[in-house]
């Protein structure tokens, strides 16, 4: 688990703008200035996949599956461990600026996101379609040479 810290603060600036025609406008903008980054790591000890075994590709030849990556603390003592280090961060750096926000980013190694699936029926349709095609290209070939 890697944990963010990035404190900030608004800005309002003024701003002209003139044409090409020598008239000047003013518009008020409003910036997020990022004053400070920090990023630490929080290490836990396993993690169970209860991605489902499974998938039925008997009945569709191509399958799509989109995986999204959720978290839960199955240990509710490391759970408290990784909210006081998110308190700790939070306090350590609440001083810096206006705003101090911690989030979390979750990551697992080699997970994919998105998943295609090939079945049988699907790998048989393949071979018609590669024979359909040399077939045409043949026949092409054959109008061709007369």
């Amino acid at each position: 688990v890697t944990m963010h810290v990035r404190c900030s603060h608004t800005e309002t600036r003024q701003v002209s703008h003139t044409d090409s025609e020598g008239r000047t406008t003013y518009s008020t903008e409003t910036y997020t200035v990022v004053t400070y980054t920090d990023t630490q790591t929080f290490k836990y000890g396993a993690c169970v996949d209860r991605t489902p075994k499974s998938l039925n590709l008997e009945d569709h030849g191509v399958i799509c599956v989109d995986s999204k990556l959720r978290h839960e603390w199955g240990d509710p003592i490391l759970a408290r461990k990784h909210q006081e280090m998110h308190a700790s961060l939070y306090q350590e750096n609440r001083h810096r600026d206006v705003s101090c926000e911690v989030t979390d980013s979750y990551t697992v190694k080699g997970l994919r996101s998105r998943h295609f699936l090939i079945g049988d029926s699907a790998q048989r349709w393949k071979y018609r379609m590669t024979t359909y095609f040399i077939a045409v290209l043949l026949l092409m070939g054959f109008c061709y040479r007369m």
